[in-house]
């Protein structure tokens, strides 16, 4: 197999896209040199995979040279110029599927070059363009922005400066806009490292800049004022609030309000963004005890589902991780119907390697309709390498034995258990010490179900209460089943 540059960048593209390079790479304003014309097309019948095994560069040198000898600096040279148009023809592309920024860079050489006609004709349509979508992003407010610079340079050159004061506070007012939704993206992204992989942030400016910043009068500023997008940038501040201060549930609930109230009218991307913070919120809440918020999560994921704003992309997909919290987050609240319709019909979202969690949500529904012998058979059928879905299998695995009253297969499940969660090192210290504070404890519940102590069921209780542990609610419930 062929393995450079040329052919990393080649296998990426799709056949659609090697096939408008073929055009690109032979028209005579983007290449010259047609040796590498050659070079291009011999190696596109080895497309996609180049894994001929006379696809060498003496080969290739044959191809696009000469058939005799062989200049190793050529080939170099030649490979390096086909990189390079390479990516010329991805930036091509880009520019050609993004209609804004083709016509930003339109009007800053129209401007260049004092084209008044044109320029304002096109700016005008432009901004009709970008006012009047429903689409609203935090790149809707910077293609304002630089729409107002090429109009502000536009001024400047044409000696017109006098008309350009309104257009600097609306070209300042876009720029302070975007960036109080990047701070809000920022800080959101900022904790989810924190609280998932156990990230330290020791100098932290984004929040050291909001905690030393009055936004609480800014939003009020933008609100008294009637500022366009004022419901966006709220929307995405009361999203940053919650993340620094989720005790003061007042933010939790305004951004849960704002976004109903205008989901209809924002892209799926700043959706999504937001729906994921409000699930950290939620999951941080639960973490804590507070189950009431497992309803809240709930509300959320039926409105992202509603709306298919849980999937990315195109084709869309959806995470594994978010679509095992989806449906464990009906299972919580009770909703095994909804749970169990949510997976048939979105399983088909998962990458082939997450659709392993249909399997193992099949598995846990089993579980909670007590189908202990078809649930055990799924689990032992699922082949992967996921670890969190490793460790919810064994998981499962142990509280089937302790159902079925298999105490003694209980007990040596939950020692294997824990030399698992000892010897993984992808576990992050937060996520290990619940799984052990969960062995701990059922290894406690299991001894106690074959010689129940009043005194130290409640003593478990409390503690089981006062923690935060995987399957509490179930291990809640055993515990009052013995009482």
């Amino acid at each position: 197999m062929l393995k450079n540059k040329v052919t990393e960048i080649l296998s990426a593209m799709s056949s659609e896209e090697i096939k408008r390079f073929g055009e690109f790479v032979t028209s005579p304003y983007f290449n010259k040199n047609t040796n590498i014309q050659k070079l291009f097309n011999e190696l596109k019948k080895y497309y996609p995979s180049f894994e001929d095994k006379k696809l060498t560069n003496e080969y290739l040198y044959k191809k696009s040279v000469s058939p005799k000898g062989y200049n190793q600096q050529v080939i170099r040279n030649l490979n390096s110029g086909l990189v390079k148009l390479l990516k010329d023809f991805l930036a091509v592309e880009y520019f050609i599927e993004s209609e804004i920024d083709k016509t930003i860079a339109m009007l800053y050489k129209l401007g260049e070059k004092k084209i008044s006609c044109i320029f304002s004709t096109d700016l005008k349509n432009l901004e009709n363009r970008i006012l009047n979508t429903k689409d609203i992003t935090q790149s809707t407010l910077m293609d304002l922005y630089r729409m107002e610079t090429e109009r502000l340079n536009f001024l400047i050159q044409t000696d017109r400066q006098e008309e350009a004061a309104q257009f600097i506070l609306k070209q300042s007012d876009y720029i302070i806009l975007h960036f109080i939704v990047h701070l809000s993206n920022a800080q959101n992204n900022l904790k989810i490292n924190e609280d998932t992989f156990n990230k330290k942030f020791d100098i932290n400016l984004v929040r050291e800049f909001i905690n030393n910043t009055n936004l609480d009068k800014i939003m009020d500023y933008l609100t008294d004022n009637k500022f366009e997008f004022s419901s966006f940038a709220k929307i995405h501040y009361y999203k940053m609030m919650c993340s620094l201060y989720p005790e003061n549930e007042d933010y939790y609930f305004k951004l849960k309000s704002f976004l109903s109230g205008n989901i209809p009218y924002m892209n799926k991307n700043e959706i999504y963004s937001i729906i994921t913070a409000i699930e950290v919120y939620c999951t941080t809440k639960i973490s804590k005890g507070e189950m009431r918020f497992y309803n809240e999560l709930f509300d959320i994921y039926k409105l992202a589902v509603n709306y298919g704003t849980f999937v990315k992309g195109a084709p869309p997909q959806i995470t594994a991780i978010k679509f095992r919290n989806i449906y464990i987050c009906a299972l919580r609240v009770g909703e095994i119907e909804w749970a169990e319709n949510f997976v048939k019909i979105h399983q088909k979202y998962l990458s082939t390697e997450g659709k392993i969690l249909s399997e193992l949500a099949y598995s846990q529904f089993d579980i909670e309709k007590g189908n202990y012998d078809r649930a055990i058979e799924r689990l032992n059928n699922i082949n992967t390498d996921l670890y969190y879905v490793k460790k919810d299998i064994r998981r499962f695995i142990i509280q089937i034995h302790y159902e079925r009253g298999h105490l003694e297969s209980s007990l040596s499940a939950l020692s294997s258990f824990r030399q698992y969660i000892n010897n993984n090192t992808r576990l992050i210290p937060g996520t290990k010490d619940n799984y052990i504070k969960f062995i701990n404890v059922m290894t406690n519940l299991t001894k106690l179900k074959s010689s129940p102590d009043r005194k130290k069921l409640q003593n478990l209780k409390e503690r089981v209460k006062n923690d935060s542990l995987p399957s509490r609610e179930w291990i809640l419930e055993k515990i009052s089943e013995l009482e």
